[in-house]
């Protein structure tokens, strides 16, 4: 029978984060260095902004969500 081990799949999942932003810095540095196309630098700086940005507004919606979800009396199926 196949027992579903949370403390193994957090560790699948860290190790696969780990290697997602190395791979990720990694394409940054070079775009950086060797861009594809004429971009300023202006150009990247107001993408990392949007994507701050963004980043932050999905952060908010997803604990208002939990939020709702605890007023609710709904308790997730994991903690972390």
């Amino acid at each position: 029978m196949y027992v579903l081990d949370l403390e193994e799949m957090a560790q699948f999942f860290v190790k696969s984060f780990t290697l997602v932003a190395i791979f990720a810095t990694t394409c940054v540095v070079l775009e950086v260095i060797f861009p594809a196309y004429r971009y300023s630098f202006a150009s990247y700086v107001r993408g990392a902004r949007n994507w701050v940005i963004r980043i932050g507004c999905g952060a908010v919606i997803w604990h208002l969500y939990a939020l709702g979800l605890q007023l609710l009396g709904i308790k997730p199926l994991l903690l972390l």
